[in-house]
């Protein structure tokens, strides 16, 4: 499927990313309604906007470079703005549980891992993908699969023994490290108000 800006049309393409992460940044700050979407989010829903339009396509060099040049940069940007001494101080035991939580789902791996391995091919890329997305979310789940070269739907449909790991890996960790954190401490989860 062609779109209206191809995939080789760097610049047009960099100026609709760069377009739409300003407009989803002044919405959020400009908005209440925007501001509990994020402007993330905001920017996600306006590029699958474009996308699906036929505005800007699918696929292009151009995401490749986000992913493997902007996004790692930008993590280490943000950190630069924290107060680490606050954030431990006012988040020791929300901290504690989530490490707990963490180690229990690495050790599910382990033990599913070696469990499973003869049965299952590639069960060290699933069991770091799993691990990946159970501690830390999506982000993470498809950071693993992009080191591993994995294919999103390779690590859905490997094998049923890929399953059976899943459980023990829930076995290490009754509740992951997210859910840990959303069921002990539900405030944590809520904006502060200024």
């Amino acid at each position: 499927m062609s779109s209206l800006i191809s995939a080789d049309n760097t610049w047009a393409l960099w100026a609709c990313l760069v377009g739409v992460a300003a407009l989803s940044i002044w919405l959020e700050q400009k908005y209440q309604w925007a501001s509990k979407l994020t402007g993330c989010v905001l920017a996600l829903l306006g590029m699958m906007i474009l996308s699906n339009a036929g505005i800007v396509p699918t696929e292009s060099p151009v995401y490749d470079s986000v992913w493997s040049y902007a996004v790692p940069l930008a993590i280490p940007l943000l950190l630069f703005q924290c107060n680490i001494k606050k954030i431990g101080k006012e988040s020791g035991k929300l901290l504690f549980i989530y490490l707990i939580s963490s180690v229990g789902t690495v050790l599910g791996a382990l033990g599913g891992f070696v469990a499973l391995h003869k049965f299952v091919p590639d069960l060290n890329k699933v069991a770091a993908m799993f691990s990946g997305t159970y501690v830390g979310g999506s982000v993470n789940f498809a950071a693993v699969t992009s080191i591993l070269q994995a294919t999103m739907i390779e690590a859905y449909t490997s094998s049923r023994g890929a399953w059976v790991m899943m459980l023990m890996m829930e076995a290490g960790a009754p509740m992951t490290a997210k859910n840990s954190i959303r069921t002990l401490f539900p405030q944590a989860l809520q904006a502060p108000s200024d």
